[in-house]
């Protein structure tokens, strides 16, 4: 009798073990589905920054364009401008993609910390 009473505790002490682990593992998961959220808003905010920067690029691009149809005769000046418009928005454009690829990469990392820790309170569960 007592020693099934000592494996009735020992039970007990084993599922409430497990139920708090489990309550951690879901409170994790929580967690991490709240930070993929963020970071999925945060890629699709650099996403639609990357967009308004194509739409400015080409907008750049035209006025680039014209001004060096309008300024034939002031041509070295226009051609200064020109690079300098081009070489900055290269520069955006490399910026945006680096943030883009970054955000990608730590959505993944989300992903996976999720699917982990999901996995880990199926497994508790068991």
């Amino acid at each position: 009798e007592a020693s099934q009473a000592r494996r009735g505790g020992e039970d007990k002490a084993a599922a409430w073990l497990a139920r708090t682990e489990r309550e951690s593992l879901e409170r994790r998961i929580a967690h991490l589905g709240s930070q993929l959220d963020e970071a999925r808003l945060s890629n699709q905010r650099l996403h639609e920054a990357h967009l308004r920067l194509e739409a400015e690029v080409r907008e750049r691009r035209a006025a680039v364009d014209d001004a060096q149809h309008a300024l034939a005769s002031e041509q070295a000046a226009a051609e200064a401008r020109s690079a300098d418009a081009v070489r900055e928005l290269e520069r955006l454009k490399l910026e945006m993609e680096r943030r883009h690829a970054e955000a990608g990469r730590r959505e993944e990392a989300l992903l996976r910390a999720r699917d982990e820790a999901a996995a880990a309170a199926a497994a508790a569960q068991r």
